[in-house]
């Protein structure tokens, strides 16, 4: 709604639901009655620029064109400055889909926003364009906690939208109220991935489903003719992530799969090495996330799938081992400060903070018998435990 803004980017990782959102968001523009909201303000129309199947500057101009049923002419004149030309004395909304498949190309839209004051453009994409008009707005996953009313929360009721469409007659049982919470929670509120979940219905009880999901991340698959391939498993979805990422990223992206609840900076570079361009590569492509506190999260299904690479590559005891000596020296440090004194609350909220952290440090140096280290978190870990 505010003509300032000329490129809005809808960001997140695949299967999160940026092209459904821009899809409806879009489609309210269009339809304001029926949606009863504000008149849009593009008068010159809203048009969806599909970028899937596309790959260089010249293809991107031809699918703008076509979008907006723009024939080119024969002239002197390049396509672009035509194009542009076109544009000029149009005031429209331009939603371009899957921007990752031409983020090189991404001049041609910063070019298109000066020579047309009143184009905007809304854009989704798995990595942000870098452009300096552009506004990053983050896609997460849907809220799967309940509410203090005790509603449903919407990852729930999208999963029983789901799960109703592929069995009219199911219907949520009070005991599968802690299965239905449990498979949302692991798929970290991802819209595709609780369709994934939801077409087994058929065939799976609710436990069963969220069982399966726990140990065997590839169960979440199924073939939708009526959606693209790479949508049906969350393996294929997220390939072409990984694809882009260069050889440090990667190193570092399998690391992160031993912070199941995220970690600050100075944890997550310890445990994965990686260096501050490379976390900054890592947010820039939806691969990593940065909470207002500090704190770096992954998403949970992300999480999953760099743990297999993780798994494969030979690296996850020595990923362990590095994340159980941090958090040993984490908790080693805040034994004094636990005693008592100025710093003693604030010890006890950044315990808590990691406290999932600390218990996988704990149970690591327990299980391979690290005494060492074992006796330098004790006495933080059972004082924190006897206090809260």
């Amino acid at each position: 709604a505010d003509p300032a803004i000329r490129l809005a980017t809808l960001f997140g990782p695949g299967g999160i639901g940026k092209t459904r959102l821009a899809v409806e968001f879009a489609w309210r523009l269009v339809e304001p009655i029926a949606f009863d909201t504000e008149p849009a303000g593009f008068p010159h129309g809203v048009y969806f620029v599909p970028l899937q199947a596309h790959h260089s500057a010249e293809q991107v101009l031809w699918a703008i064109a076509n979008a907006v049923e723009y024939t080119f002419q024969a002239s002197s004149r390049s396509p672009r400055e035509e194009l542009f030309e076109f544009f000029a004395e149009k005031r429209l909304l331009l939603v371009m889909d899957n921007f990752e498949h031409v983020l090189d190309t991404a001049s041609i839209i910063g070019d298109l926003l000066q020579a047309a004051d009143s184009v905007q453009v809304l854009a989704t994409s798995r990595e942000v364009l870098g452009l300096s008009a552009e506004t990053v707005y983050p896609v997460g996953g849907l809220p799967y906690i309940p509410d203090h009313a005790g509603a449903q929360p919407d990852a729930a009721r999208l999963f029983i939208q789901c799960a109703k469409q592929a069995l009219p007659s199911f219907d949520l049982k009070p005991e599968d109220e802690l299965s239905l919470r449990r498979i949302c929670q692991q798929v970290g509120g991802m819209p595709l991935a609780i369709r994934l979940a939801a077409s087994w219905v058929t065939t799976l009880s609710l436990q069963e489903i969220a069982e399966d999901i726990l140990c065997c991340p590839e169960f979440l698959a199924a073939e939708m003719p009526d959606v693209p391939p790479r949508q049906w498993s969350i393996r294929a979805l997220f390939e072409p992530t990984w694809t882009r990422l260069s050889a440090k990223e990667r190193a570092a992206f399998m690391r992160l799969a031993v912070f199941q609840s995220g970690g600050k900076r100075e944890a997550i570079q310890t445990v994965t090495g990686a260096s501050l361009p490379v976390l900054q590569a890592l947010v820039k492509k939806a691969v990593l996330s940065r909470d207002p506190d500090g704190r770096y999260r992954v998403h949970e299904m992300l999480r999953q799938f760099a743990e297999e690479h993780l798994i494969d590559a030979g690296d996850a005891d020595a990923a362990r081992e590095a994340h159980a000596a941090y958090y040993a020296d984490f908790m080693a440090r805040r034994t004094d400060e636990l005693k008592g004194g100025e710093r003693q609350l604030i010890a006890l909220a950044e315990i808590e903070a990691d406290f999932e952290n600390v218990q996988r440090a704990w149970e690591w140096v327990t299980d391979h018998h690290q005494i060492d280290d074992l006796m330098r978190m004790e006495w933080a870990f059972s004082w924190y435990l006897y206090i809260r």
